[in-house]
Formats: C-alpha cells, sequence, structure tokens
C-alpha cells in the first residue's frame, strides 16, 4: 500500500477519534518494508501520535525520522504536528543546531 495513502488515513481517522483505525493504520506504517523511505513512514507515525494526544511518542518518532534522513523546512507549519507546538520537548527538537 502507499505511504502517502496510508498516511492521509491515519490522519483522518485520528481527526474523527477513531483510536483503533488508527492504531491499525500506524501499525501498517510502522511494518512497512520498502526502501528507500528515509524516515518518510516514521514521520507520518508522528503525525498521527500528535493527533492522537501521544506527544512523547510522537517526539520520539520524529527523532528517529530524522535520524534515518527524514528532510524537513519546518516541522511547525505541519498541520498534524500543531499539538506539539508549545511541547517542550518539540521546541528543543527545533531548535537549530550549531
Amino acid at each position: 500500500m502507499d505511504l502517502g495513502y496510508l498516511a492521509y488515513c491515519g490522519s483522518l481517522a485520528a481527526r474523527r477519534g477513531d483510536k483503533e483505525e488508527t492504531l491499525r493504520i500506524s501499525k501498517q506504517l510502522e511494518d512497512m518494508k520498502k526502501p528507500y523511505l528515509f524516515g518518510k513512514d516514521a514521520y507520518n507515525r508522528a503525525c498521527i501520535a500528535s493527533l492522537l494526544g501521544e506527544k512523547e511518542i510522537a517526539v520520539r518518532l520524529l527523532q528517529e525520522a530524522i535520524s534515518q534522513g527524514y528532510y524537513f523546512d519546518n516541522l511547525y507549519i505541519h498541520v498534524d504536528l500543531e499539538p506539539l507546538r508549545d511541547y517542550p520537548p518539540f521546541k528543543e527538537l527545533m531548535k537549530p543546531k550549531g
């Protein structure tokens, strides 16, 4: 199944409040074994966790995505990550390094 499609469905399920469906989709993303994902799977799982209010998990998954090569310009603009904006570990992750 397509990663983008799964991510979209997961975000919609989370916004509908369908936690069972959301977790099922997140698990599918976790189990995805495609080459060259460069952290896109972990990033999309972070978005889903953020929407579920699982802030600690979301930040951990963002760190994982970045370590796997996920590139982002500014995660602050992604609407699925809005619940993290005032979360101190997220703010720390977003601080410029160096």
